[in-house]
């Protein structure tokens, strides 16, 4: 066991060097993330970890960070993450949930009223997190979680059946071509927002390892909110919510004023970082 811990020792200080040389950010904590994935143990139980160290294990850590000096991000790489405190699994085709978006979950769990049955649709449900989040959290709610990729909706499909969700379902659907058949209490997403100029910004781990369709509309990262905006009655009951992400600086306020364009309530919430994050729009 001795040998056991030293060895543990030792492949965590090399991945960390690794990591450290190639300045990738917060080492210590993403090597822990990976080794405790690998082990299957708790990031504070990896020195007291009981399993072997096989050249298996040494095989595949090495790899991983490989994969991560190649910037691909550890929630790829371990094809796990968590949104909403609930374990999610990832591959190559979904979005990585963030943090903020959590944001979403918590608006919607706020407006819907617990006494009655609720209908939600996610839009753009990637992962299926938010639809999944929502599915596990309010048993009045019958949530129908759309994405027009069918490996996204391979991944989401994983993740309500990991969770034993049975009050959701999954429907490929193209928002902008298609209609769904009724409106709905609620409708909820995070849709592609960066515009094609800020691409060129990104973060290798996000532009090259994220699915394009997911970040942005190719456009001015508006296209959705229009399309959204304008077809609002369409998606929303008359006493319904649509509750959306925005993205940084002035978009928060665009999609503002497209809301308002179109003659709807609606109004800016920020996240627990303090930045304009989500939009929640009613009918007047």
């Amino acid at each position: 066991m001795g040998l056991s811990n030293q060895l543990m020792r030792e492949l965590l200080s090399w991945g960390e060097r690794e990591l450290d040389h190639h300045h990738i950010e917060n080492s210590r904590r993403e090597i822990l993330w990976m080794a405790s994935e690998l082990f299957d143990c708790g990031m504070s139980d990896l020195h007291f970890n009981k399993t072997p160290i096989t050249d298996h294990h040494v095989k595949i850590f090495k790899k991983w960070i490989q994969r991560r000096l190649n910037r691909e991000p550890v929630q790829k790489i371990t094809g796990k993450t968590e949104f909403y405190g609930l374990p999610l699994h990832l591959d190559s085709g979904v979005f990585i949930p963030r943090p903020e978006t959590e944001r979403l979950v918590d608006e919607v769990k706020t407006l819907a009223l617990k006494e009655k049955p609720i209908s939600i649709l996610d839009i753009g449900t990637g992962s299926g997190c938010i639809a999944v989040a929502l599915a596990a959290n309010l048993n009045n709610a019958d949530v129908t979680a759309i994405d027009i990729s069918s490996e996204a909706l391979k991944v989401a499909k994983i993740n309500g059946n990991y969770h034993k969700l049975k009050n959701i379902c999954f429907q490929k659907m193209d928002i902008i071509q298609e209609t769904p058949k009724h409106p709905y209490d609620f409708v909820v997403s995070n849709p592609p927002y960066i515009s094609k100029k800020d691409m060129e910004s990104l973060m290798p781990e996000v532009v090259e390892h994220d699915p394009v369709l997911a970040l942005t509309d190719n456009a001015d990262g508006l296209t959705f909110y229009k399309h959204l905006a304008k077809h609002f009655h369409t998606l929303v009951d008359k006493k319904g919510y649509m509750v959306l992400e925005t993205g940084n600086g002035d978009h928060p306020f665009e999609v503002l004023e497209i809301f308002f364009k179109y003659g709807l309530n609606a109004k800016l919430k920020k996240d627990y970082s303090g930045d304009y994050r989500v939009l929640i729009a009613t009918s007047k």
